[in-house]
C-alpha cells in the first residue's frame, strides 16, 4: 500500500509538471502581450446617438463614427456589455497562474475615467474582480505546492501625470517627474 501510494504521488507530481508546462507553452503561443477590451453597459443616464453605435464581435469593435463610415479596432479578446467578471477572469487566469512559475506578469488597465477599470480590477463584494480573484489563485497554487515562494505585488494609479500607490493607505499623488527611474 506504501509503495502504491508513493508511486501515485510521484505519477501526480509528473503530471502537475507536465500541465503546468503545458499551460506555459499555450501562454507563449497566445504572445506576451494581449489586448482586451471590455464594454460597459450604457447606464440609464446616458443616451447612445447613431454617432456613437457600435457593433463588436469576438474580437473586433465597429464604431460608427459618421452616417457611412465605420472605425473598426482589433483586439486580442473583446468583452460585450453582457460580460461578467468571470468571463473576464477565465481570460487572465492563465497569466496569473505562470506567476507561481516564476513568470513576471503584469496587468494593465486602461481608459477613460467612468470607463469601468476599477470595477473589473477590484469589482464588489459579490462579484469579485481580477485582483481578488488573482490573488486567491496566486495563494491557492502557492499552498498545493511543497515550494516556498516570494510574491512581489504592486498596485499603481497614474491619473492626470501623477502617480499613486494604491497599497499604501491615504496615499498622497506625486508627480510622475518624482518617480524613481
Amino acid at each position: 500500500m506504501t509503495d502504491e501510494m508513493v508511486s501515485l504521488g510521484a505519477q501526480l507530481k509528473q503530471k502537475t509538471l507536465q500541465k503546468r508546462e503545458s499551460l506555459n507553452n499555450y501562454l507563449d503561443l497566445k504572445g506576451s502581450i494581449r489586448v482586451f477590451c471590455r464594454m460597459r453597459p450604457f447606464n440609464h443616464e446616458e443616451s447612445y446617438s447613431s454617432r456613437t453605435m457600435f457593433t463588436l464581435d469576438e474580437s473586433n469593435v465597429f464604431l460608427k463614427v459618421a452616417e457611412t463610415k465605420t472605425k473598426q479596432y482589433k483586439f486580442d479578446k473583446v468583452f460585450d456589455p453582457c460580460s461578467t467578471q468571470g468571463d473576464v477572469f477565465s481570460e487572465v487566469e492563465p497569466v496569473i497562474k505562470s506567476a507561481i512559475d516564476g513568470y513576471n506578469v503584469c496587468i494593465f488597465a486602461y481608459g477613460q475615467t467612468g470607463s469601468g477599470k476599477t470595477f473589473t480590477m477590484e469589482g464588489k463584494p459579490k462579484d469579485l474582480g481580477v485582483i481578488p480573484r488573482g490573488i486567491q489563485v496566486l495563494f491557492d497554487r502557492a499552498s498545493e505546492s511543497n515550494s516556498r515562494f516570494q510574491l512581489t505585488f504592486s498596485m499603481l494609479e497614474i491619473y492626470m501625470g501623477n502617480l499613486r500607490d494604491l497599497l499604501v493607505p491615504g496615499s498622497k499623488t506625486n508627480g510622475l517627474k518624482n518617480v524613481p527611474r
